[in-house]
């Protein structure tokens, strides 16, 4: 039908233009050999939950946050442990050459709530609002979080060697 095929339309115009920040942000998360794949369902929650999409956030802020959930469903099922996950667990051709491995090495030590924040604030750059509209908690814990997360993040550098 022809709203079909505009539906469609409009849909493949969302993908060309989030599909960068969506898989960079998986990426970020330590998802590497099924990187597209996760992507797409991403994309497919989206396009399912269209209809459930709330205009009190931006378009982008609701398919980050379906990201990061999926990001956590993904991890969970393949039983890595945000503290505990090594480097070498990860394929290396893909590697996006700017993420400097030490500083994803530190990453995969720190708990996923506070995981989240450094990537979101810290590498991504998003305010501590859109960051709370995207993770849906109150910019109160987004603050305060992200205050311990920086200091972990020290912590781990530390750990890693990276930082005296």
């Amino acid at each position: 039908s022809r709203k079909a095929g505009y539906k469609n339309d409009a849909f493949t115009q969302i993908y060309r233009q989030h599909h960068g920040a969506v898989r960079a942000l998986l990426f970020r998360f330590g998802i590497d050999s099924d990187l597209e794949d996760q992507v797409q369902e991403v994309f497919l929650k989206a396009f399912r939950g269209l209809a459930d999409f709330r205009s009190d956030s931006t378009f982008k802020t609701w398919l980050l946050s379906i990201a990061i959930n999926v990001a956590k469903d993904f991890l969970k099922k393949k039983r890595l442990a945000f503290s505990e996950s090594p480097l070498e667990n990860f394929a290396t051709p893909a590697r996006d050459p700017d993420f400097y491995p030490s500083i994803e090495k530190a990453l995969l030590r720190l708990e996923l709530n506070y995981r989240e924040l450094i990537i979101l604030c810290g590498i991504e750059g998003y305010s501590m609002q859109e960051a709370a509209a995207i993770l849906d908690i109150p910019e109160g814990t987004v603050k305060s979080r992200l205050a311990s997360a920086r200091e972990k993040m020290r912590v781990a550098l530390v750990e890693i060697g990276m930082i005296l």
